[in-house]
């Protein structure tokens, strides 16, 4: 790889910033105490990318101080950053690509526009990402600017983002490229050797089943997966297992029970933040004999409510994984489901490989959160 390429990657795009702050957006939309003159227009998560959150409070509050200081105190005072998690496809082809050599560490950047962004993931978080992924380069946008100005005999790559072009537009060794080119330009650098070792690693790190081992050693990158939240008041869900999509066991690989959006759950649940949950969740009955079922037992609980961006449902569901249960039929069976805290937003994958490598995750991390939960 020449060493006059320099990667530049944007901190809001490897992490779900994104993602978290839609699920407020929708969660702020849905609260019977919203500012009726905040609008924030037909919004999908497809297509939502933010950089920073000063331009985010601009563009809502149009310029009123008031709206403006509203939005910064729903936003920055929610606990949801706190559970940011990486973007896993992109971070494994990163991560690959550096320790394959084929892109030099030292000439590979991320950078970030919002310092809020490095405050919400914290010190001890990113030194455990450098050191799992070698990356030690992670800047602040203006010190990036100076670098790229005293290199001008280096190529800056960088996926094409409209908030850099006012700023870069003066110096001529930028390449802006779009996400297909970036690829394609890396993807060009792949022998057949090379490809087929990404390719045993991927297998090896997206897999759906794990043994009782040392995740860390397994999953690389599950200890950037452990950060989460516990509910100050557990919320209580019941009602009746109906059929879903079907997709937990068909598509997946991992059958999951959907409980009936009740009146009374919908009220619940509207007060929660759409995404990824813990909790436990018990039988009142067992009406088909299912001989894994025992009445009353806590079986602890992998938790999706929402909308399911990357199957793009236009309906609300609770659908629940029940870790360590042994199968079964359960429909129309009668559960309680309490739900004890948060772990990630609703998240827009790249297919069903980081889909069901991100469940496991979870359920790994739930597994040993709800090992000692009342």
């Amino acid at each position: 790889m020449d060493s006059n390429n320099i990667f530049l990657l944007n901190l809001s795009k490897l992490f779900d910033f994104s993602s978290i702050t839609f699920a407020l957006i929708k969660q702020y939309e849905e609260s019977e105490n919203k500012n009726s003159n905040i609008n924030f227009g037909d919004l999908n998560l497809n297509d939502f990318r933010m950089t920073n959150f000063e331009d985010l409070f601009d563009k809502f509050s149009k310029n009123d101080n008031k709206i403006k200081e509203e939005l910064k105190q729903f936003f920055l005072n929610s606990d949801l950053y706190k559970c940011v998690k990486p973007k896993l496809i992109l971070l494994s082809q990163i991560y690959f690509l550096i320790n394959q050599n084929l892109i030099d560490k030292n000439n590979f950047f991320i950078f970030f526009e919002d310092e809020k962004f490095i405050e919400f993931l914290g010190n001890d978080y990113l030194n455990e990402f450098k050191n799992i992924t070698n990356i030690n380069n992670i800047i602040f946008i203006d010190d990036l600017i100076k670098k790229i100005s005293d290199n001008k005999n280096k190529k800056f790559y960088i996926e094409n983002e409209k908030f850099l072009n006012e700023k870069l537009k003066s110096l001529n060794n930028i390449n802006l490229i779009n996400e297909k080119e970036f690829e394609n330009f890396l993807e060009s650098n792949f022998n057949n050797n090379i490809k087929s070792n990404y390719l045993d690693f991927i297998k090896n790190e997206f897999i759906i089943k794990y043994q009782k081992e040392d995740i860390n050693k397994k999953f690389k990158f599950f200890s950037l997966w452990k950060n989460y939240i516990f509910y100050k008041e557990k919320i209580l869900i019941e009602g009746k297992i109906i059929s879903g999509f079907q997709r937990g066991s068909k598509q997946l690989g991992i059958p999951t029970a959907n409980i009936e959006m009740t009146e009374e759950n919908s009220k619940k649940i509207k007060k929660l933040i759409n995404g990824t949950l813990f909790g436990r969740m018990s039988f009142k009955t067992n009406k088909k004999n299912n001989k894994n079922i025992e009445i009353n037992k806590q079986y602890k609980s992998v938790l999706s409510i929402g909308y399911n961006p990357t199957f793009n449902n236009q309906t609300k569901t609770i659908e629940v994984f029940l870790i360590n249960f042994e199968g079964g039929d359960f429909y129309d069976d009668e559960v309680s489901l309490i739900i004890d805290g948060y772990s990630r937003s609703e998240m827009r994958f790249s297919g069903l490989p980081e889909l069901v490598t991100s469940i496991t995750y979870d359920t790994i991390l739930f597994n040993e959160i709800l090992e000692n939960i009342n």
